[in-house]
């Protein structure tokens, strides 16, 4: 006769009621045991499966008793009656326990592997896109300009509204007037240009500026080697004193300290270098934009007294301003100057003063040398923050699922002692260590991937030597680590530092997850689709805004196209016709090269630089009928150019070598000039000339297409055509550094050739701005392009971390939900019916989530306006079209698991052998 009573095997349930020594989480957990083995009795009709169960789940308490008394011998020391440990102890004792709670973490991850990996790549990616994009908000935008006191430096630019939004430029009489009636502290009128440098055998050509001789100390920078001039010393020695920049100095110098005093030629004039720039100091050119380069040459004047006519609108006028002064200020106080100058002015005639509305605009220094690009670079970076966040959701709910897996042992280890605050630490220090880790290895992404975010962009950003992993960004970082760890660790860590007494009863049996542990979950899942969302919207209008612009007709071809300029010696070619022959024959002997289909010549290359305009009149109005001025663009064009840059001819001829003559000099004007001009009729034979020339005509010889001069996003302007070669004995009609066009199938190879050919005839002439017009294209659209490859890149992050995150999730609820799907299946449910319930589960979390994404998304895509291209904010197609698209993704991780589900046996599940 058996001896042994109705309950579990005798010797197991003795030696768990030992070791859990009757505390009241142990014997909660005994209790639950013994409950749940009577329910196995009836369940499968018999003691020998609930015993061998019994015994399984014993003896993985025993073993974990054992190795809590192995690794932690002074708690159990220290226990009395099973009690909670002391957690208090000396301050050697909190560092030595928290070494060992990192330690204890580590070797946790190392057990699952899978886990650590899939994190790890998570967090490296939010936190390197993060790093990589700070440091380049931080080079460009937030690091202080190299000057003294850089907030109080301003600039004065103009505006003329009724002619367009464009900044530019004043005369510098202008300037002169705002200098004399506007008490300024410190100012220096200065403007910029292209300057060939001649150094020994170097022939090159650089960016150099024209300054007022006070620009040094306005700006408040000190030289690297020499001494800025005094206004005594510009005065005894005026034009020929130079200011170098420190990459001339180390490229064409070698670094020699020895060379102040030597001589240089510079703007075709021998100057005396005097200084050497700081390298931080490049201003007024900052960056790369159009390929011109930072400046190199800073050539110092003193200001002629003021003349009684305008100059040309291309100069700015440094101020720095009292602290405390802003640019409304200062606006305020040029104003009343302004208004009076078309009155003082009239004689010029300048439209500009008369009908443009004129007015001065003041910006701060900063927004000069960073052109605007504050809302750029904030957008992708906010982007880069929705994608860390979208990492750190997906990573919280992978530390919820594995929370789960583990409610078993933090049960068991509850109910040997370990108190509150160590099972939390402990779950926090797993958190830590992923964060730290993968910062580390986000660190290691930025600076792998930031030179290729810089080189994204095709006309290159401001001040990106600014831009490198400095101790600001390593500091960034671990923040954001820590940030990150205390955001996806804390919230499971809570809910696990106090586990309930069913950890075991639950995970015995296969049972669900609470309720509330599944709808954290699920709330993370929904965020995530909406944080998906925003980036797929934001990156799906740029793409067809892209797309758009790309399709944009410019006016002429950019394929299978070479731009470069030359600029020979005027010393070489003193009057413009013979630097015009100069032009003319070397562009005879590029078409006479291999492979070469046509050549041309402009002064001004679309997608360039920015057109020079003037106003022009007819011989239907007098120059005095308040109709009478227009203004146009107007350029300086060679014979062949239209050809060979696909400008479509509609009425007339090309230029040829008879259109030099000056009395009836021959134009060609593109297609809005001849309709805005002579309206209803063909426009060949009609006179024009300048407003301000009286008795010029030029004859109009023929009709082009319209074409974007500025940028693509800027539909076509009224433009009109000169001939290359100027008139006889007109020495001011001057193209000395022309734009070159050549077409053939392989430009950039021809470079070289093209190169050799110049040094061959004219070896002193540097050849410079080497591009495709392709290039001059994309870089037209470089921010919009930048912006889009940096939402693209987010938006499918972003997806795939969701995708990856709604697929563990519910694979994980149908791995918990087995034994209820095997009960459904039992009792009828067919496997489509399972499937069918899964998809429904994983499509109404997406579909919520669209749901708060298209809100967000309707109030967070208007900061895209000033980029967009002929596409709204709110452009329907785009939001239906990425919401499909995430729908269907989220559909497709729902597929598998719902697969599994359906493949369940409900009769293993039931006896709880699956």
């Amino acid at each position: 006769m058996s001896t042994r009573d109705d309950g579990p095997p005798r010797v197991y349930r003795e030696l768990l009621r030992r070791v859990l020594c009757g505390s009241m989480v142990g014997g909660t957990i005994l209790g639950d045991l013994e409950e749940e083995y009577q329910a196995r009795v009836v369940e499968s009709d018999g003691r020998q499966a609930a015993d061998r169960w019994f015994r399984m789940q014993a003896r993985r308490l025993l073993m974990r008793a054992l190795y809590e008394r192995i690794s932690t011998p002074r708690t159990w020391r220290k226990r009395r009656s099973c009690a909670m440990p002391d957690e208090r102890g000396s301050g050697n004792a909190v560092v030595t326990d928290l070494l060992g709670e990192f330690r204890q973490a580590t070797r946790s991850l190392s057990r699952s592997p899978g886990f650590a990996v899939i994190t790890l790549l998570t967090l490296a990616i939010g936190i390197g896109a993060n790093t990589a994009l700070f440091s380049v908000v931080r080079g460009v935008l937030l690091e202080p300009l190299p000057f003294e006191d850089p907030d109080e430096l301003m600039v004065v630019l103009a505006a003329a509204p009724a002619f367009g939004d464009a900044e530019f430029g004043s005369p510098f009489e202008v300037l002169q007037e705002y200098q004399e009636s506007v008490p300024l502290d410190r100012s220096a009128a200065y403007v910029t240009y292209g300057a060939t440098l001649r150094l020994g055998d170097v022939a090159e050509r650089v960016r150099g500026a024209d300054v007022g001789v006070g620009f040094f100390t306005t700006l408040g920078v000190e030289p690297l080697v020499g001494r800025f001039p005094t206004a005594e010393d510009v005065r005894s020695a005026p034009g020929e004193l130079a200011v170098i920049g420190h990459a001339l100095w180390t490229q064409y110098l070698g670094a020699d300290p020895g060379v102040i005093g030597r001589s240089a030629e510079i703007a075709e004039r021998v100057r005396t270098i005097v200084a050497v720039m700081p390298p931080e100091v490049r201003f007024p050119e900052e960056g790369v934009a159009g390929g011109r380069g930072a400046t190199m040459v800073w050539l110092p004047f003193v200001p002629a007294r003021r003349s009684g006519t305008l100059g040309s609108w291309v100069w700015s006028l440094l101020v720095r301003v009292p602290s405390g002064v802003g640019a409304d200020d200062l606006t305020r106080q040029l104003e009343p100057v302004a208004v009076t100058l078309p009155e003082r002015y009239a004689s010029d005639n300048d439209r500009v003063l008369r009908d443009g509305q004129y007015r001065p605009v003041v910006r701060p220094l900063r927004q000069v040398v960073t052109r605007d690009l504050d809302s750029l670079l904030w957008t992708v970076f906010g982007a880069a923050w929705l994608v860390l966040l979208i990492a750190a959701v997906n990573v919280a709910n992978l530390f919820l699922v594995r929370a789960e897996t583990r409610r078993p042992e933090l049960a068991v280890r509850a109910a040997l002692g370990a108190g509150r605050v160590r099972l939390l630490r402990e779950q926090m220090a797993e958190a830590v260590v992923l964060a730290l880790v993968g910062g580390t290895l986000g660190i290691a992404l930025a600076a792998w991937a930031t030179p290729f975010l810089l080189g994204a962009v095709p006309g290159g950003l401001p001040r990106t030597y600014n831009v490198r992993i400095t101790g600001e960004v390593l500091a960034f970082t671990v923040v954001l680590s820590v940030a990150t760890a205390v955001l996806f660790g804390l919230i499971p860590a809570l809910r696990n530092a106090t586990p309930d007494a069913d950890g075991l009863h639950a995970a015995g049996r296969g049972a669900d997850a609470s309720k509330r542990r599944r709808a954290t979950r699920k709330v993370l899942i929904v965020a995530q689709s909406a944080l998906a969302l925003v980036l797929l919207v934001g990156s799906g209008l740029l793409v067809r805004s892209f797309w758009i612009l790309s399709k944009t007709d410019p006016g002429f071809e950019t394929r299978d196209l070479l731009t470069f300029q030359i600029s020979p010696r005027p010393d070489r070619y003193p009057g413009s016709r013979q630097a015009a022959a100069f032009h003319q024959s070397f562009l005879d002997r590029i078409a006479a090269m291999p492979g070469v289909e046509s050549v041309g010549a402009i002064n001004n290359l679309p997608l360039d630089e920015t057109p020079a305009m003037r106003d022009f009149v007819t011989e239907d109005y007098s120059a005095t009928h308040a109709d009478a001025a227009r203004l146009a663009i107007y350029n300086f064009a060679s014979a062949g150019y239209f050809e060979t840059m696909g400008i479509a001819l509609l009425e007339g001829r090309d230029f040829h070598g008879t259109d030099d003559v000056r009395d009836r000099g021959a134009v060609i004007v593109s297609r809005s000039v001849a309709e805005q001009y002579w309206p209803g009729r063909t426009a060949l034979g009609e006179r024009l000339r300048p407003s301000s020339q009286e008795g010029v005509w030029h004859t109009v010889v023929g009709v082009v297409e319209d074409i974007r001069p500025r940028e693509l996003r800027q539909a076509g302007e009224p433009m009109i055509y000169f001939p290359f070669v100027p008139p006889a004995g007109d020495d001011a009609w001057r193209v000395s550094s022309p734009v070159y066009t050549v077409r053939a199938r392989d430009p950039e190879r021809l470079a070289a050739a093209i190169r050799d050919e110049l040094r061959a005839v004219e070896p002193s002439a540097p050849m410079y701005l080497v591009q495709t017009m392709e290039w001059h294209a994309e870089r037209s659209m470089a921010r919009l392009s930048f912006t889009m490859l940096v939402l693209l890149v987010a938006g499918g992050v972003a997806l795939l971390l969701g995708t990856v995150g709604l697929y563990g999730v519910l694979s994980h609820l149908v791995g918990q939900r087995s034994r209820e799907i095997g009960i459904r299946m039992a009792i009828g449910a067919r496997p489509e019916d399972v499937r069918r319930m899964t998809l429904l589960e994983g499509g109404r979390l997406i579909v919520l989530g669209l749901v708060l994404g298209t809100a967000a998304a309707v109030a967070l895509t208007r900061l895209l306006t000033s980029i967009l291209y002929e596409t709204t904010p709110l452009d329907p197609m785009t939001f239906i079209a990425t919401a499909m698209a995430l729908l269907m993704t989220g559909l497709l991780a729902s597929w598998l698991p719902a697969r599994r589900a359906s493949a369940v046996d409900p009769m293993r599940t039931i006896r709880g052998d699956a």
